[in-house]
C-alpha cells in the first residue's frame, strides 16, 4: 500500500493538514525528505474518522439481530411474549378498578361499623370488606383478557 505525505493526502481528502495530523497522530510514519508520510490504508479510515467495518463481522451482526428477531417472533407464538400495548391498557384498566373498589370500602363499611363495638369486631368487619373486593378483583377481566391474547 502506498505512503503519502501529508500534503497530498490533505489534497485527496480535503482536509487540513491541522486534521490530517491530528487524527493520524500515534500511526506509524515514515520520513520521505521533509515530507512525513503515513500507510494510506490506517491513515484514510482515521482522516474520514469512520469505523473500518470489517465486512464479516457486519454479516455476523446482521445474522445475529435477524435471529433474534427470529426469537421474539416464536416467542410471540407461543404466547411466552405478549404485545406491550393491551398489556399496559390491561393493567391501567386493573388499577383504575382496584382504586376506584379499595375508595369505596369506607362509604360502605361505615354504617356497619358505627354499631360495632369493638375494635376486633371492627377489624373482622373490615377484612371482610377487603376480602369482597378482592374476591370481585380476581374474577374475570383480567385473566379472559390475557386468555384472548395467548389465543
Amino acid at each position: 500500500m502506498p505512503w503519502l505525505s501529508i500534503k497530498r493526502l490533505s489534497e485527496l481528502t480535503g482536509k487540513s493538514d491541522r486534521t490530517i495530523k491530528r487524527r493520524c497522530d500515534g500511526l506509524q510514519s515514515r520520513r520521505e525528505g521533509n515530507a512525513i508520510t503515513f500507510q494510506t490504508t490506517e491513515a484514510l479510515p482515521l482522516i474520514y474518522d469512520t469505523e473500518a467495518t470489517n465486512p464479516i463481522e457486519e454479516k455476523a451482526r446482521l445474522d445475529r439481530l435477524r435471529a433474534d428477531k427470529v426469537e421474539l417472533d416464536l416467542a410471540e407464538q407461543r404466547a411466552e411474549l405478549l404485545p406491550v400495548e393491551p398489556v399496559a391498557e390491561l393493567w391501567a384498566a386493573i388499577v383504575s378498578n382496584l382504586k376506584a373498589r379499595l375508595s369505596s370500602i369506607p362509604t360502605a363499611a361505615a354504617p356497619a361499623l358505627a354499631s360495632l363495638l369493638t375494635t376486633a369486631e371492627i377489624q373482622a368487619h373490615l377484612e371482610e370488606e377487603i376480602h369482597d373486593v378482592l374476591i370481585e378483583l380476581s374474577s374475570g377481566d383480567a385473566t379472559d383478557f390475557l386468555g384472548e391474547m395467548t389465543r
